[in-house]
């Protein structure tokens, strides 16, 4: 994977020795909620969840600064358009970009409790981590 790339998505490193459809299937459930159904990918798929919520923590602050300045910059194009009279449907270009944001936000928000979700029922099936183990 090239180094721009590696620096804005999550590792994947965890799931490095895995072919490609053991990859599949445990990117697949890490993003569908699901425990993993074989001791095999366990390991590697607590790991990828690991490293995907570290990551999503790590962004936090860059989606927050991006998403305040949009903001910003929306009010201002309205206010501005507001106080000369003359509202064009360019002028509620910004307040589409903003309502784009929230939504990513509300879908990564999402995407990260079904990642913690599969993560711990891996953990809680195979008895990894701190879970209890299922008999």
């Amino acid at each position: 994977m090239p180094r721009w790339i590696a620096s804005i998505s999550p590792s994947s490193d965890a799931l490095d020795g895995l072919d490609r459809a053991q990859r599949l299937r445990v990117v697949r459930t890490v993003r569908r909620g699901e425990a993993a159904d074989s001791l095999e990918l366990a390991n590697p798929l607590v790991a990828y969840a690991s490293a995907s919520l570290r990551w999503h923590a790590s962004m936090r602050v860059l989606r927050i600064v991006s998403l305040v300045l949009v903001v910003c910059g929306a009010v201002l194009v309205l206010l501005g358009s507001v106080g000369e009279g003359d509202l064009d449907w360019l002028d509620v270009a910004p307040v589409a970009v903003v309502a784009a944001l929230v939504a990513y936000f509300v879908v990564d928000a999402r995407r990260q409790v079904l990642v913690e979700q599969s993560m711990r029922a891996t953990e809680n099936r195979w008895g990894l981590g701190s879970g209890p183990v299922k008999p």
